[in-house]
């Protein structure tokens, strides 16, 4: 509202919608507020140094990751040297005051007050005006020592792991024992491998928001290398069963025995649905236990592992008897074949 110059008796009003700048406000602060709420969630800060103004700013986040009182000023030196390590900060001069250098990125260690040693890791990129000089240095800053612990669980387990394949070559080398062999392999290898898959899945889970391709595949390269070492050494350690020839033989209890390998493979059968008819099966054998019970263990898993999809495997478990031994039979209906 203004004064008429020509006639004070009347006022001039002007009215503007600003209905799109409010809502732009609006928009604005929403997005501020969602993205210190990642920030926080992702343990990562922000900051900007501007080469027209020699001004640095830095988000709030930064405060609570360095435990840095809110009244500390801010520029570029003294703020800096107190995100990184000395080695580091030179680095970062060198990026600011180096035009060729566009970017950073490096990891480091850092003491933070009342929490202890911690791992960040540091990158960002340098902007340019329209003339090609440097305007800006933008960088942001992440708390990644959770990730760091994970992946050195991950580096233990892989060393135990290959400790205990100098054992092995220097067990095979001097003519070890099959059966020993077999000990080890069922017991010294297989921990750490169990440790690699376990890390490394909860490591791909706690950082999937946050892994880059290569970062997914590096981790499906350790899974999938893990899972292939534990398949050999079950390869060989059913071979080393297999091939030893003092088998003691005992009496066997058929169908008790199908009945708690049932009972072992409930996980399975449920997701799979299967359906298992036994019938025609001798009350009891002369057969060593172990190798029986795990041959009709492999019948049973295989018939439910390889089947068409999203069918319900029908299982069919029968025998028949000759002169010297029972013939044993095994019938999958989705599969159209059957085991001996």
């Amino acid at each position: 509202m203004i004064p008429n110059a020509f006639d004070n008796s009347e006022i001039l009003v002007l009215i503007k919608n600003v209905a799109d700048k409010k809502r732009a406000e609006k928009a604005l602060i929403t997005s501020e507020r969602q993205l210190r709420e990642a920030q926080k969630m992702a343990f990562l800060g922000s900051w900007e140094y501007d080469y027209a103004t020699s001004n640095l700013t830095w988000s709030n986040q930064l405060y609570e990751l360095f435990k840095i009182d809110k009244t500390f000023a801010v520029n570029f030196d003294s703020c800096l040297i107190t995100l990184v390590s000395e080695e580091f900060h030179a680095e970062l001069l060198d990026v600011r005051d180096t035009p060729e250098k566009r970017s950073f990125n490096f990891f480091y260690q850092k003491e933070v007050v009342g929490v202890g040693m911690r791992w960040f890791q540091m990158r960002g990129e340098k902007s340019f005006d329209a003339e090609g000089n440097p305007a800006k240095i933008s960088g942001i800053v992440q708390d990644i020592t959770n990730k760091k612990n994970q992946e050195e669980i991950i580096r233990t387990a892989l060393k135990a792991l290959n400790e205990k394949n100098e054992d092995l070559k220097k067990y095979i080398d001097s003519n070890m024992q099959l059966e020993n062999f077999a000990y080890m392999a069922s017991h010294d290898l297989k921990a750490p491998i169990r440790t690699i898959v376990s890390f490394t899945q909860l490591l791909k889970r706690s950082l999937k928001d946050r892994l880059n391709k290569n970062e997914e595949d590096y981790l499906q390269y350790i899974t999938s290398g893990a899972n292939s070492m534990k398949n050999l050494i079950e390869d060989l350690l059913t071979y080393s069963r297999v091939n030893t020839k003092n088998h003691q033989l005992e009496e066997v209890a058929l169908p008790a025995m199908i009945a708690r390998i049932k009972a072992d493979l409930n996980t399975e059968l449920e997701a799979s649905q299967a359906v298992i008819a036994i019938h025609n099966i001798p009350e009891l054998i002369q057969a060593d236990v172990t190798m029986m019970r795990q041959l009709f263990q492999n019948l049973l898993e295989n018939a439910i592992k390889f089947r068409k999809p999203d069918l319900q495997p029908d299982i069919e478990i029968g025998c028949k008897e000759s002169d010297e031994y029972w013939n044993c039979l095994l019938y999958t209906s989705d599969a159209a074949d059957e085991e001996d």
